[in-house]
């Protein structure tokens, strides 16, 4: 809505509401990624890439007035940060999240064929699916090291090397 209003703010000549509605996309992309959840971390990088757009288009319409280029800067100044849709945040609780939620699962020794079932989804060939208290804990260090080493690649200023380290976690 707002990238629609900015829109037709612009079209009706109303730059300072246009700079009003795109300014306001970054703080809605701050307000969705705030639960620290991956999939709001990536609706908020789709909100930024809106507002992206959407400066694009301001400036390709015309000049505007330099407070208006201040209101946007400022818009701008909480994404200066190599995490600017706070996917380490995200990925540190979705992986207490899952820790969490195997180590209920692990307390009561349990068989995650049954997942693979309920959820129609062929059941990996050559896992043991049944986990206990130790294969529970491999189970979770394992995926720590995921988590962690994700963490890590994202947070690399070199997006070469953070591509990198992303693929080998595949």
């Amino acid at each position: 809505i707002l990238n629609t209003d900015a829109r037709v703010r612009l079209a009706d000549g109303d730059s300072d509401g246009a700079v009003e509605s795109i300014a306001a996309l970054a703080g809605l992309g701050r307000h969705v990624r705030s639960d620290q959840v991956v999939v709001s971390s990536l609706v908020s990088g789709a909100i930024l890439s809106l507002q992206d757009a959407a400066i694009d288009r301001l400036l390709s319409d015309g000049a505007i007035a330099p407070e208006q280029v201040e209101r946007l800067a400022a818009s701008l100044e909480p994404l200066r940060t190599n995490d600017a849709i706070g996917a380490i945040d995200a990925l540190r609780e979705e992986g207490r999240m899952a820790r969490e939620q195997i180590e209920a699962i692990a307390d009561d020794g349990v068989d995650l064929g049954g997942l693979f079932d309920t959820l129609g989804v062929p059941r990996p060939e050559g896992i043991d699916l049944a986990l206990d208290g130790a294969a529970a804990q491999t189970s979770l260090d394992q995926l720590d090291g995921v988590f962690a080493r994700a963490v890590t690649a994202i947070a690399d200023p070199d997006r070469a090397a953070a591509r990198a380290a992303l693929a080998e976690l595949e």
